[in-house]
């Protein structure tokens, strides 16, 4: 179907990357080796071997001094959509924070674009909680609005749902990919995980 078949993006803070594989199965192994470096990260970020014993999840006092320093991100303070103050929702595909009203915009657009969780109402794994930490809105919007000329935080702008289906499903307004070889993805890959950059293996 056209030049677009069995093309994928990978998206990060810093750069994206436009690949066409082979084949199908050429495709689905590279989403593959990607997802599973990310979940390796995290599992090395947890620090999961050395914590097993102590449990899945922190005690409520370590879990509550663990969101005031996710709030504290940068960007974090307000919704990485309209801005609203005290986000009390979480994009766990973006690592982003966002307000009650932006969350149902996000839900619309499918979890294959954003899964979305409450900050309160949801049980939250130490990885995810990581994920958040390591990410925060203003990475998020360095990426996903590096080409916006409009004021995104302008109420005639995102009241409408568009905004944001064209911020997140279309990525509209993210830099164009430049070129790489699915050799140069495997290093750069490599080198993220090995030096557990985070957000250069994200989004």
């Amino acid at each position: 179907r056209g030049p677009e078949r069995f093309c994928f993006e990978i998206i990060s803070p810093s750069s994206s990357r436009m690949l066409q594989a082979e084949n199908l199965l050429s495709m689905q192994r590279w989403m593959a080796v990607i997802h599973n470096a990310t979940g390796r990260l995290l599992d090395a970020q947890v620090g999961r071997t050395e914590n097993a014993g102590r449990g899945r999840f922190e005690s409520a006092g370590t879990r509550m001094r663990r969101w005031e320093s996710i709030l504290a991100v940068p960007g974090n303070a307000g919704c990485v959509d309209c801005g609203a103050e005290g986000p009390e929702w979480a994009s766990i595909s973006l690592g982003a924070l966002m307000c009650l009203q932006c969350s149902g915009v996000h839900r619309a657009l499918g979890v294959h674009v954003s899964r979305v969780r409450s900050l309160h109402l949801d049980v939250w794994e130490e990885s995810l909680m990581d994920l958040l930490s390591a990410m925060g809105n203003a990475k998020v919007n360095n990426v996903y609005l590096a080409r916006c000329e409009q004021d995104p935080r302008d109420p005639l702008v995102w009241a409408d749902g568009d905004f944001i289906r064209r911020k997140y499903a279309l990525r509209a307004f993210v830099e164009q990919p430049g070129n790489a070889t699915p050799d140069h993805l495997s290093q750069s890959l490599t080198s993220a995980v090995r030096s557990q950059q985070l957000q250069k293996v994200l989004l």
